[in-house]
């Protein structure tokens, strides 16, 4: 059965709208290769590709999840045109009814990943599933702080899963793999192209119940993913932004649109009708705080919200510089924050 799945991909003869109206209509891939058997130009050759990709995805440890599959999202199905077959490595996919999908710009912005470190951990608390695409920016960010939280996450790709894009992802990309889910509707060896993004986005909406625009300039693949997510009857929410700032350009016109402003986490568990449950580390946090340099608090709160480079700091606390690269110093040493790259810090 799976195997006829995956020779769907490789037929010629056989159009995809027709291939995407048998399945509708609850036809087999074995019933929809018979019923077309004598139009099929290449059904050998077919068979050889085949054969190459169940080799390959038995080799790097990625299931195939065809679309009559139980694991194949029923949400899925109902988009435009869904995937014949899922390419999945890692956890099993996701409940339709847990699933947020957090994107954004690739240039993310200190005020971007503030909203992130503030947005992510309680939506990991609620046990919510965050997808997003592992571009840069916004998508990189959202999956690292899940995990950081010990979250699920889903990241869908715009490649096939034996590439990884962009390359710098490497480390993410395996760890997303081990502890997360990857998926995509590409073959192995598939390229990125300028067509294979929008593609994927419109996975990401139809994977989520919600969508969650962070930072998104007019031009950019998240205003695209949020009107996938409208077209598709998902819910689309907007964080604000500052009106100088052309990252937010997108998210303002979404919220004049018709989108859905948000401020606050809570009204994004709200819509999932979870609770945000106050835990006992918080209250213990606080009080270490209390017996803490005056200096230290202020930086330790600042990076609670984000990671922040040496002279944001500087700028944001208006204490001495001096003051600062000591203090970061002694939080280093106390392991309450770390180095991220060269003069960006944010908590352990």
């Amino acid at each position: 059965m799976l195997e006829n799945y995956l020779l769907l991909r490789y037929l010629e003869g056989i159009g995809l709208r027709t291939i995407k109206k048998y399945l509708e209509e609850g036809w087999s891939a074995a019933k929809i290769i018979k019923e077309h058997r004598r139009r099929i130009k290449n059904y050998h050759q077919a068979w050889r590709e085949v054969k190459r990709e169940l080799a390959r995805s038995d080799e790097l440890g990625v299931r195939l999840v065809p679309y009559s599959d139980s694991e194949y999202p029923a949400s899925l199905r109902e988009i435009a045109d869904p995937p014949f077959i899922l390419y999945v490595k890692g956890r099993r996919l996701p409940n339709f009814a847990e699933t947020l999908a957090i994107v954004g710009t690739r240039k993310i912005s200190p005020y971007g990943r503030e909203v992130l470190r503030y947005f992510v951990p309680p939506l990991c608390q609620a046990q919510l599933t965050i997808v997003s695409g592992l571009a840069r920016g916004v998508d990189q960010l959202a999956h690292q702080l899940v995990l950081e939280n010990q979250g699920a996450t889903v990241a869908i790709l715009g490649t096939g899963l034996d590439i990884v894009y962009p390359p710098e992802s490497k480390t993410l990309f395996e760890k997303i793999g081990k502890e997360g889910t990857l998926v995509s509707e590409f073959p192995f060896g598939f390229e990125p192209t300028q067509y294979s993004f929008p593609a994927r986005n419109r996975l990401i909406a139809g994977f989520s119940k919600a969508v969650l625009i962070v930072e998104a300039p007019v031009k950019s693949g998240a205003l695209i993913t949020a009107g996938l997510a409208l077209e598709q009857n998902r819910e689309v929410f907007v964080v604000p932004g500052s009106i100088f700032a052309a990252n937010s350009s997108g998210n303002h016109e979404l919220i004049r649109d018709g989108a859905s402003l948000v401020t606050e986490p809570e009204e994004l568990l709200k819509f999932f009708n979870r609770h945000l449950h106050k835990t006992d580390s918080i209250i213990v946090n606080k009080n270490e705080l209390k017996s803490w340099r005056p200096e230290e608090r202020e930086i330790y709160q600042l990076l609670q919200r984000a990671s922040y480079r040496v002279d944001e700091i500087i700028r944001l606390t208006h204490l001495p510089p001096a003051v600062v690269n000591s203090t970061l110093t002694l939080l280093e040493i106390k392991g309450k924050v770390r180095e991220l790259g060269p003069g960006e810090y944010s908590i352990v």
